[in-house]
């Protein structure tokens, strides 16, 4: 993959995070893999398990600028509302875009798809 990697770490830096500061007592994983239907795109999957998951009504706005899914975690957990926002907006930037799927009662999987070679 040939990209910018400040944003790809911010990124990932971004869904990451917010993955261990979300799961307690389950387990964030990390997957990279090429998608080749899609052309050259590079799939970067963090996702966790055992936490509440994030309700449907709360999934349309989870990429805006500070806002968050759950008040009461957010003020147990911390953060301010814009690692999503900020992730959505660099992959955008390198052509790509980020998504979301949540099972309350399970966890949520991110998936953020960025082109292979992303030029300068």
């Amino acid at each position: 993959m040939t990209s910018d990697p400040r944003k790809v770490r911010q990124c990932l830096f971004n869904l990451l995070s917010n993955a261990c500061r979300f799961t307690q007592d389950g387990t964030v994983e990390l997957e990279v893999r090429r998608f080749v239907d899609e052309g050259p795109v590079v799939g970067l999957v963090p996702r966790h398990g055992h936490r509440v998951g994030i309700h449907p009504d709360e999934l349309a706005n989870i990429f805006e600028p500070f806002s968050q899914a759950d008040l009461s975690t957010a003020r147990r957990e911390g953060g301010t509302g814009l690692g999503l926002a900020i992730t959505r907006q660099l992959c955008e930037l390198m052509g790509g875009r980020v998504t979301v799927e949540s099972d309350p009662g399970t966890g949520s999987t991110f998936e953020i798809r960025l082109p292979a070679d992303v030029p300068a």
